[in-house]
């Protein structure tokens, strides 16, 4: 994540900084690294802060990507009907929110931990692997 934030162009950065507020304070009060702004970025409380912001339609993609094991190619997004004409812009959006970065090949790759955030990802309620962790 932290050479996804690195890699972002200065006006991607200015944005990201603008909706997620933490990490404007973390670069505030301190000249952080990356590693240590994507920590920021990544902690549990900020992320689900942060999910409940995003509109229906990268929440859907978020969880799409969250079903497919935290990378979403374009082959099986086309597959579930979201086009590629809309899913780079997804790509880009979610990076400028600190939750995904792209693949080589196009993907949507969710960050460390945020698939596991999703909690009700396609409206198919928790997946099982985490149920069967209680049993």
């Amino acid at each position: 994540m932290a050479r996804g934030l690195e890699a972002l162009p200065d006006e991607d950065l200015r944005i990201l900084l603008s909706r997620r507020r933490e990490a404007a304070e973390a670069a505030r009060t301190a000249r952080p690294t990356w590693a240590e702004l994507a920590a920021t970025l990544l902690h549990p409380r900020n992320v689900a802060l942060t999910l409940a912001r995003l509109d229906r339609f990268l929440g859907q993609v978020l969880g799409l990507a969250s079903l497919e094991g935290g990378r979403l190619t374009p082959d099986v997004a086309e597959a579930e009907g979201l086009a590629r004409a809309h899913l780079d812009p997804a790509v880009h959006e979610l990076r400028r929110w600190g939750l995904a970065t792209a693949g080589q090949d196009g993907s949507l790759v969710l960050a460390p931990g945020v698939a596991g955030m999703i909690w009700d990802p396609g409206g198919l309620g928790r997946p099982a692997a985490r149920l069967l962790e209680n049993l």
